[in-house]
């Protein structure tokens, strides 16, 4: 793996910011390959008049095979497997700095991504946000917004697909010392189907702050591209249709503190779901079961609750772990949620054993999700859990030297079906941040 940024500008009127990551593996099986190469391009300027305009443009380019095949004695050429991804993205916008002789703040972007695969399929997604604020007083302020999100998916000799999407996002602030709420609406245009999805969040606080709850009632459209869906599963089908899902969430929670090193938060949530995307093996047209096809799940309930704790001590120690459990119900056109992990924990540590020296160390585990048997049937994968632990030691004020080892535990676990994970690796790169600055 190799990192490398480039930092320009004076750092307050104007400044350009360069990024170019790549890391790459390779296997025990045959054909259980992947290298991934990012690079990208941002910067800003503030104009004379209130104005700061912030721009970028990257290219990702992600090369793997489609190696989950079963039974493993079963021959394929490089180019059946090769299942290869670009995109490359830009976005343009402005904001005012400080808020205009009548309270308004503004922040009109527009980004752009082209999403292309190796098989000559294309899509391009466009979205344009434009948020307008206008305070009143102290305390109150009046939010309103307008996103317009259009894709056109064009496969290879076959008829393009446009989705398009557009929603208003009015709504009342208000903001205290311990009061922190918006009530709203989110009126939404789903191509030719209308949602009208509430928006309403509270955020009550004592008067130290050390402690908060947290309350809403919210919904909006989340937008099924084949970029979103292939950024879930990269071994799938390209989509044949394009379903938005609609998300209502209605949740109460806390977080807080307990002196100046504990921290905590805990969500529970009752959501609905309408056209909820699921994966499963294609056992009928993809020899071997190794590619996915994208199934439509018309409605789906999920009970979520979330947990997080923390402990630090200033930079040098920090912990956090976290617990998402997810209980899919209520299904209408599918036997199980396939592909949808039920339960999550996560930890993350980091270390300072000497000046310039970092220990980190990662914990994930989780239950295996459901898949689709050739059958019909459905089984459920088994849980995981990986541990990777590195150390990071800077040698000089630009360059970092870092290694990573990675499952520890050499457990041989499957996020999705037939497609087992690498066993104990290591990694090593180097950082490089060269910054250059002028007066």
């Amino acid at each position: 793996m190799c990192k490398q940024g480039f930092l320009f500008g004076d750092g307050e009127t104007a400044g350009l910011n360069i990024y170019a990551k790549h890391v790459g593996s390779d296997g025990k099986r045959d054909f259980q390959k992947f290298s991934n190469t990012n690079v990208k391009l941002s910067g800003y300027f503030r104009s004379g008049n209130n104005l700061e305009w912030n721009a970028g443009i990257g290219m990702k380019q992600e090369r793997m095979y489609k190696y989950g095949y079963e039974p493993q004695t079963l021959s394929f050429s490089n180019d059946s497997l090769k299942q290869n991804f670009q995109t490359i993205s830009a976005r343009v916008g402005f904001h005012n700095i400080n808020k205009t002789d009548f309270g308004l703040t503004y922040s009109p972007e527009v980004k752009i991504d082209v999403f292309s695969d190796d098989l000559k399929n294309s899509e391009s997604n466009t979205v344009v946000n434009l948020p307008l604020q206008k305070t009143l007083g102290t305390e109150w302020a009046i939010n309103l917004g307008i996103t317009f999100d259009l894709t056109r998916l064009s496969p290879k000799n076959k008829t393009a697909l446009n989705n398009t999407m557009y929603y208003i996002s009015p709504s009342v602030l208000y903001k205290s010392s311990n009061i922190n709420a918006q009530i709203g609406i989110r009126p939404s245009w789903d191509n030719k189907s209308f949602k009208m999805f509430p928006n309403v969040l509270a955020d009550i606080s004592t008067e130290d702050r050390r402690f908060t709850f947290q309350a809403g009632w919210t919904g909006y459209v989340r937008k099924t591209t084949y970029m979103y869906l292939a950024g879930e599963n990269p071994w799938l089908f390209i989509p044949d249709q394009l379903k938005n899902t609609w998300i209502e969430e209605r949740f109460a929670g806390f977080k807080g503190s307990v002196g100046d090193h504990f921290s905590y938060a805990a969500k529970v949530g009752f959501n609905k779901l309408n056209n909820q995307p699921l994966f499963v093996n294609d056992t009928l047209t993809a020899l071997g079961g190794k590619s996915f096809r994208v199934l439509n799940e018309s409605k789906m309930n999920v009970v979520n609750f979330g947990g997080e704790l923390g402990f630090n001590i200033h930079e040098k120690f920090s912990i956090i772990t976290g617990l998402t459990f997810n209980q899919f119900s209520g299904l209408q056109d599918n036997a199980k949620a396939y592909g949808l992990i039920p339960l999550e924990l996560k930890a993350a540590m980091r270390l300072q054993i000497i000046k310039d020296l970092w220990l980190k160390t990662d914990l994930f585990a989780w239950d295996g999700a459901k898949y689709q048997h050739k059958d019909g049937s459905f089984g459920n994968l088994k849980g995981a859990m990986d541990l990777s632990a590195g150390l990071e030691f800077k040698i000089t004020k630009n360059i970092n030297l870092w290694t990573q080892f990675n499952n520890v535990f050499n457990k041989e676990y499957q996020r999705w079906n037939q497609y087992p994970v690498y066993g104990f690796n290591f990694v090593g790169g180097v950082v490089f941040s060269f910054d250059q600055k002028t007066k």
